[in-house]
């Protein structure tokens, strides 16, 4: 089977989270928006906590200023992603699980070098399978990330160049 490459798409940049190197399967904001996202809420901690009024029923979402405080910085966390081209890289992929969505498939995967997630949807798995070795979930290969619909995932691209080494393992 011939080895694929690396297509690049100028136009489409991934998202890799500052702090878990996860890139989320879905993403609700663009780049844009989630810089956006982090703006308002850097904002809202400079104007600082104001209490709220209860509601009708008596819930009040913030109890305290440190509960408000934590919510903005967990709100900027959640929003912290570099986005980058897809670039063509060498990892070790654990497959953790699966999942089955309205229009998709596919496997959770977890680096065996960084920690981080991604999915690998189903359709990617047969040329996957036919290509390389699986050794107790676990693929070691040159890989890509691409954009499908509304939808981020990895793609396998074939075994390592000859003298290739894969980047620092991280400890278990």
């Amino acid at each position: 089977m011939k080895a694929k490459t690396a297509k690049k798409k100028s136009t489409i940049k991934i998202p890799r989270h500052r702090v878990t190197h996860s890139t989320p399967h879905y993403l609700y904001y663009d780049e844009q928006g989630c810089s956006n996202r982090i703006e308002s809420f850097e904002d809202q901690i400079a104007t600082g906590y104001r209490p709220e009024t209860p509601r009708s029923d008596g819930y009040v979402r913030y109890k305290t200023e440190a509960d408000w405080l934590a919510d903005m910085e967990r709100n900027i966390q959640d929003c912290n992603y570099e986005w980058k081209e897809p670039e063509e890289f060498t990892d070790a992929y654990q497959i953790t699980g699966s999942y089955r969505g309205r229009s998709a498939a596919g496997f959770h995967m977890k680096s065996l070098t960084n920690g981080g997630t991604c999915c690998l949807m189903l359709s990617d798995l047969e040329d996957m399978i036919l290509e390389c070795d699986i050794l107790h979930g676990k693929i070691t290969g040159r890989w890509i990330f691409k954009k499908r619909g509304a939808n981020y995932m990895i793609e396998y691209l074939g075994p390592m160049v000859e003298g290739e080494q894969l980047p620092v393992v991280m400890p278990e």
